[in-house]
Formats: structure tokens, sequence, C-alpha cells
């Protein structure tokens, strides 16, 4: 299926460039009815949301719409993740740079590496030029 999403080049998030709620997390509509994006998207390329179930975004972007970012989990397990996450913070990327040097936070509520992101840009830009 193709989703309104743009893809992070760095954590392969797909953000969804549709409407969002206050709280930051996407939705789109399906005739009259808003239905949560992530949850949408979910159900259309895994199948259904077990019962009693609610998806956790494992990458902590709420935009994030990719299945492979998500999980099915308690209300109970995600609200206590959500607690840990609170006290808990990464102090490297993936790629192992500082985030307290090189992090910044998105609109998306999540932390993403200006080094990695910088890099990739460069790799971009250079294609861009070898291209023309």
């Amino acid at each position: 299926a193709d989703w309104p999403v743009r893809v992070d080049p760095v954590y392969g998030c797909w953000i969804w460039q549709g409407r969002v709620t206050e709280d930051g997390y996407p939705y789109l509509w399906q005739g009259r009815r808003a239905l949560a994006a992530h949850r949408h998207v979910w159900s259309t390329e895994r199948g259904p949301i077990p019962s009693g179930k609610e998806l956790d975004h494992l990458c902590r972007r709420p935009r994030c719409v990719r299945p492979e970012h998500l999980e099915p989990v308690t209300r109970r397990d995600n609200e206590r993740r959500k607690r840990w996450r609170n006290r808990v913070r990464r102090e490297t990327c993936a790629a192992g740079h500082r985030l307290y040097e090189h992090g910044r936070r998105t609109p998306e509520a999540g932390i993403v590496c200006m080094a990695c992101m910088g890099m990739t840009r460069s790799r971009e830009e250079q294609r861009d030029e070898h291209e023309a």
C-alpha cells in the first residue's frame, strides 16, 4: 500500500505526512470516521491487532507508522514502558555519536543524531551531483 509517509534516512521510520492530533499521533479519515493511522497501517499490513493489545512505538516517534517499529502490548506494559523511557535516556545513536553533543529533539517527539543526518545529507548531495 502507498501511505503518505517520508522515510527517515537514518532510522527508517515511516513519518506520517498527513494530519496529526494535538499530541502528535497521525490519523486519517475513512468516510466520516477518523482512524489512528498507525493502527490502520498495522491492520492493513499485518492483520488485526490482538484483542486486549495496543501498539507501542518502539522507535519512540508517535508519527512513525512503520509496522516493524510497532509492537502489540497490553496497556499496562505500554504505560510501564513510557514511565521507564522517561527515566532512561539514550546517550548514543546507533553509530555511536554522543547525543548530548549531536542530538536534537524532533517534532515527532524522537531524538535524531544531527551528525548522522549530516552524513546522510552529504551522501545524498554527492549522489545528486554525480547523477547530474
